[in-house]
């Protein structure tokens, strides 16, 4: 390399690889040197040859395939990319998936998906990237959307998508990461569930509550089941157990099945809980509206905490004790995990949580309060 040049090292490398693909010295197909037989070759380092291929993969001439190598997938004089590999028109796509609802079919009007979706397409727009929006359910053909869409360079699954359409991006080596959930295949970045209704309800404990009743949502989600598991397990250490009068489950993540069950609850038990953990805000303010048409006051009667940080948290009245997930710094996490299967074809299926944090407000009441 010639070092006495300006350009920088990465460039030169670049530069001499473009060139070699586009004379066809590396044909469409063929496998380029390991990162670190161009290192040998070229006398750099290991991130100089990763920033060098970086600008390949961008350029559409190269795709890296987890488990295989760089792969020349365009050369310079061809006027259409072959299938699976980036349009010619420079454009940069990430799709991000969402499962399909009975309730909500358009999931994106949820305020948890659509605070998710804004961060990771503002993220996206900074790095130069499309964010494409849609929804699956366990009968759509994932191929149908990769068909429609071929410039996709990699894929967000959210929540409670089907394994079956995981199983088959990771079988097409399309990068992918899954978030609010966990699957063994791919890297998996949800809020620490556990930890987030563990504090909330070890604050309740710690002010007095011991009949806390728990409101869940749609049972077989990840975070349902952590976070029943953190808050079991924090009463567990008072020497107590979530009664079954007080084991709520409304089947559904919407305000209006948190307000079906809090109030069949609070006409069925003579004795009502002195509070309610939610396991999301929008459940919460569901309860919020059947506590009041009981008659009953916040933090008064009933102490209530939900689950999310949400505007629901925010404008309720009174304010929402919650769980903050902090949604940009999983919005982050995910991109960047994302960013290093397109750019590197490195793919480690890991579990990545999130810290959750408990935000006070006015909605729990001091039992040992004089």
């Amino acid at each position: 390399m010639d070092t006495d040049k300006k350009t920088f090292l990465y460039k030169q490398v670049y530069q001499d690889l473009k060139d070699k693909i586009s004379s066809g010295y590396y044909k469409l197909g063929d496998l380029l040197p390991s990162e670190r037989e161009v290192g040998e070759i070229y006398h750099v380092d290991r991130t100089t040859v990763r920033k060098a291929f970086s600008l390949l993969v961008e350029e559409g001439l190269v795709e890296k395939k987890a488990g295989k190598g760089s792969v020349v997938i365009r050369q310079e004089d061809e006027k259409e990319p072959p299938d699976g590999a980036p349009s010619s028109n420079g454009t940069k796509t990430i799709a991000f998936l969402l499962p399909k609802s009975s309730n909500k079919s358009d999931r994106i009007t949820v305020p948890f998906y659509a605070e998710l979706f804004y961060n990771i397409e503002k993220e996206c727009r900074a790095l130069g990237y499309t964010l494409l929006y849609s929804s699956l359910d366990d009968h759509e053909d994932l191929g149908h959307l990769l068909d429609q869409h071929r410039d996709i360079s990699g894929i967000m699954f959210v929540s409670n998508i089907s394994a079956g359409c995981i199983a088959q991006t990771v079988e097409k080596q399309i990068p992918c990461v899954l978030l609010n959930s966990v699957n063994p295949q791919i890297p998996s970045i949800l809020s620490d569930n556990y930890a987030g209704t563990y504090a909330a309800a070890m604050h309740l404990l710690q002010k007095g509550h011991k009949d806390i009743a728990i409101l869940n949502g749609i049972p077989d989600y990840v975070s349902a089941r952590e976070r029943y598991q953190g808050a079991a397990a924090a009463m567990e250490s008072y020497g107590l157990t979530i009664k079954k009068e007080y084991d709520l489950c409304a089947d559904t993540w919407e305000a209006d099945g948190g307000y079906r069950v809090t109030e069949a609850m609070l006409k069925a038990c003579p004795k009502p809980p002195t509070a309610i953990l939610a396991f999301n805000d929008r459940l919460a303010s569901g309860a919020v509206q059947a506590i009041h048409q009981a008659g009953l006051a916040i933090p008064k009667d009933i102490s209530i905490v939900g689950y999310d940080h949400s505007d629901h948290a925010r404008y309720c009245i009174p304010r929402l004790s919650t769980v903050e997930i902090h949604i940009p710094w999983m919005a982050k996490a995910a991109l960047r995990n994302l960013m290093d299967q397109i750019v590197y074809g490195e793919r480690y299926p890991m579990k990545i949580l999130i810290p959750a944090t408990l935000t006070l407000y006015d909605s729990v009441r001091d039992l040992q309060a004089p």
